[in-house]
């Protein structure tokens, strides 16, 4: 449990979060480990700001807002929430110290807005514009003019060191390797995005290429002649976890990998590489979760006995019986994929006709077959029609090459080994794909999760958008610099904007100030990155990036300097995760406002 003092605000508990996970900035993370104060032997590995979050006890109200806004954020871009908290923990730090100082907090809030407008506009003109410029570049050139540079920088030469060379010349040895397979038309495609996920991975290389080999397949299906006009998805993209292989043993599927009864799964033996034709249900198939006729009336009231209800009630049952029956059977289907429970009538009705049913499942795992094969997502059986129907499907045993540990069978109270299929299409519309997640524990499983998920987003949020930001601290130094020579060497025509004069005033008065506590916030998450990357200590950080600062600007207008950037950001979350650190920081200053009036 974290003590908070009687006297904290809620600036100063994101402060101390902030400080408590920053060190998962960059691409050497750490993992934390909790310990329980009552039980030294109970511990818990933590590998994200929101594990961090859930774990962590406040006795605090900002807890709330903080975690619910990290939350929030996390479910919109699927990425780590790293930089979103350490920059409100950074911009908390500054507002408290302005408000100190005597500036208001409604004024400090708007110049920080106004602040973050300018660095949005800097981002967007150093932005790597991908479809415009980047497909004629000669990455074998650019890398080379890079590594030229870093002899005269050291700051060059400290971000280029946060690769892991080996993996990287790995990787990149056997991407070389699949180029040349490649036809000769698609072989500069290809490059692109295996130099753009390399960049975007943040060190984790062979994740990456899971990554970069899961959108080349969906660009393959999609028929498109480049990589700009393709329409990618991550839904069609899934994950198992598989405990004991290493990491570096994850591999990706083509298909889609469900877990099955054992029943299903020796039905699916013989009915391996059939072609069949599936229906998707959101919901149970229950006589209870049933379709009724709301449209239907009772013409006349009748007074039954229990006996005579019953009786009724089993005609019914057998009528919805016979008419989810008929519909298998008059659409030939050969597989019935339901999200929630299946009546034991209908198990025994599928397994007598040699139909493999598959319950239980996610709605993910629906979507991700209805948005392949065309097929609809239906809440009822007997609702289906012909028009509903898309490609059909096959399915064949799966079998990950390691032995599953057994689960417990609540039906039977056993443990049992888990069986799985694989299910794909012949020409899907979107590649159905899984990725096996590999990890020796459950934490190295979990954390190579989260890091795969976090580099599949921004490789999709870059090739969504088409554009992208110098990682490593440089976009940060960029917007610093920027807000230096504009805080310090010209001032806002407020007036000319319709701003009133005593916002103009107040503005003016104290924009400078502002400005430049919010270039130390930005310097501050630089340094906090080249201090996880082995710096020593804050002063030696801050010296090499001071020197550094003097030649970005015009670096950045070096479209060959930019390009061969061994680091790249994902532009619309690093925005996103700006604007919400500033939501955030707003919100928990006005909260610790005391309201006095003369009422007693």
């Amino acid at each position: 449990m974290y003590k908070v003092a009687e006297n904290t605000n809620s600036l100063m508990v994101l402060e101390a979060l902030a400080q408590s996970i920053k060190t998962f900035l960059g691409c050497n993370k750490s993992i934390k480990c909790f310990i329980d104060e009552n039980d030294d032997t109970a511990s818990q590995f933590l590998i994200t700001p929101i594990d961090f979050l859930q774990n962590v006890n406040i006795l605090h109200p900002a807890i709330h807002i903080i975690t619910e806004s990290c939350n929030q954020y996390c479910k919109e871009h699927d990425t780590s929430s790293t930089t979103l908290l350490v920059m409100a923990g950074l911009l908390a730090k500054e507002t408290g110290c302005l408000n100190k100082e005597g500036i208001p907090v409604p004024v400090i809030m708007k110049l920080f807005d106004e602040g973050l407008d300018i660095c949005i506009q800097t981002c967007e003109k150093i932005a790597i514009n991908l479809w415009s410029t980047l497909s004629f570049v000669d990455h074998n050139r650019l890398n080379n003019f890079l590594e030229g540079y870093s002899d005269t920088n050291a700051y060059v030469s400290t971000v280029i060191e946060m690769q892991d060379k080996r993996d990287y010349e790995a990787i990149l040895k056997e991407t070389r390797t699949k180029t040349a397979m490649i036809p000769e038309k698609n072989r500069k495609t290809y490059e692109i995005l295996c130099n753009l996920g390399l960049k975007l991975s943040h060190g984790d290389y062979s994740l990456a290429k899971l990554a970069i080999s899961a959108f080349w397949n969906q660009y393959q299906d999609s028929k498109c002649s480049d990589l700009s006009a393709c329409r990618f998805s991550l839904a069609t993209i899934n994950i198992i976890e598989i405990l004991g292989p290493s990491v570096v043993e994850s591999s990706l599927v083509s298909g889609i990998i469900i877990k099955c009864t054992n029943e299903m799964y020796s039905l699916c033996k013989r009915r391996n590489m059939e072609k069949l034709n599936i229906i998707l249900i959101n919901g149970d198939i229950t006589f209870q979760f049933r379709h009724i006729g709301y449209k239907d009336k009772h013409k006349e009231v009748t007074y039954m006995t229990p006996d005579h209800l019953n009786a009724v009630r089993q005609t019914e049952e057998d009528k919805w019986l016979q008419s989810i029956s008929n519909c298998l059977f008059q659409n030939n289907i050969g597989l019935l994929a339901v999200k929630g429970y299946v009546d034991r009538r209908v198990v025994d009705l599928c397994h007598c006709n040699n139909i493999i049913l598959l319950s239980e499942l996610t709605y993910y795992q629906l979507k991700a077959i209805s948005l392949s094969t065309g097929n609809a997502i239906l809440t009822y059986v007997p609702d289906l029609q012909e028009i509903q129907m898309g490609l059909n499907i096959t399915v064949k045993p799966w079998i990950c090459g390691w032995n599953f540990k057994k689960t417990l069978d609540r039906q039977i109270n056993k443990a049992v080994t888990s069986c799985y299929i694989l299910i794909n299409c012949d020409a899907p519309n979107t590649a159905l794909q899984t990725v096996t997640i590999c990890g020796t524990c459950r934490v190295s499983i979990k954390n190579a999760q989260r890091r795969f998920k976090s580099c599949l987003n921004r490789i999709y949020n870059t090739l969504r958008f088409g554009k992208c930001l110098p990682g490593g601290g440089f976009t940060e130094l960029i917007c610093s610099e920027t807000l230096k020579n504009i805080g310090f060497a010209s001032r806002r025509k407020d007036i000319a904007e319709g701003v009133n004069y005593f916002w103009s005033y107040e503005l003016n008065l104290y924009r400078s100030v502002v400005y430049a506590r919010l270039i130390n916030a930005f310097d501050d998450y630089v340094a906090n990155i080249l201090l996880n990357n082995g710096f020593r200590d804050k002063f030696e950080a801050l010296q090499l990036m001071n020197q550094f600062k003097k030649q970005c600007t015009e670096i950045s207008m070096d479209n060959s300097f930019i390009y061969s950037w061994p680091i790249l950001d994902d532009f619309v979350s690093k925005m996103a995760a700006w604007k919400q650190a500033i939501h955030i920081v707003k919100i928990l200053a006005n909260s610790d406002y005391v309201i006095i009036t003369d009422a007693k």
